[in-house]
């Protein structure tokens, strides 16, 4: 059955669905459409610029970080985060960041500098823009992926420093390899918390 049919309709002047977590199949949902009535006015005026980011030296960037993605960019330390930015779109997101409050640009997050490394951050490795050779790759077992994803540490054979780990040739994301162990640096809020480990591997379809 389709999953609209499962979506409950509330009230005829605001018209809104929701998809139940435990009648549909996800995690749930909810949607809706507003429109701005005609009488409104948009005064472009209440839109205060936002506090400048501090913009740090870039001395610290490495200069092959560039060669990592495909695409014309350029890097900036800012906030103590290495962000790559397209080129093109360089003066637009420069206009909009200072009169919004932006969550998610358009540019892309690097790493972060610590010491004299650069820790490489998931954005990164999730990029479609990193290229295919631009870090070492581990691929790992279905157990070692899962314990991965649970942010625990795990050991691989491989290089010392950043290493993108893979399962079924799909990337999951960058450890930091010492060698007799790989200290792991997936996102803590994207962590599985369940200890449930089903007994059949989990096989990744396109």
């Amino acid at each position: 059955m389709h999953k609209a049919q499962w979506a409950t309709k509330s009230g005829d002047r605001i018209p809104c669905y929701r998809f139940m977590p435990h009648r549909t199949r996800g995690e749930g949902l909810f949607l809706c459409v507003l429109q701005k009535v005609e009488s409104a006015e948009w005064r472009v005026e209440s839109v205060k610029p936002l506090k400048q980011k501090r913009q740090n030296t870039a001395s610290q960037i490495p200069k092959d970080a560039l060669s990592w993605l495909d695409g014309e960019y350029e890097l900036s330390y800012i906030n103590g985060i290495i962000t790559a930015t397209n080129k093109h779109l360089k003066d637009f997101i420069s206009i909009n960041s200072n009169k919004l409050h932006v969550i998610k640009g358009l540019n892309i997050e690097i790493g972060t500098i610590k010491g004299n490394k650069v820790i490489p951050s998931h954005q990164l490795a999730m990029s479609p823009l990193l290229k295919d050779d631009a870090f070492e790759k581990c691929e790992v077992d279905y157990r070692t992926a899962i314990a991965y994803l649970r942010g625990e540490s795990i050991t691989i054979n491989a290089p010392r420093g950043p290493v993108l780990i893979t399962y079924q040739n799909a990337k999951l994301g960058f450890v930091n390899n010492l060698g007799n162990r790989a200290n792991n640096l997936y996102p803590k809020n994207w962590r599985i918390l369940s200890s449930h480990l089903p007994d059949n591997p989990i096989s990744l379809v396109d």
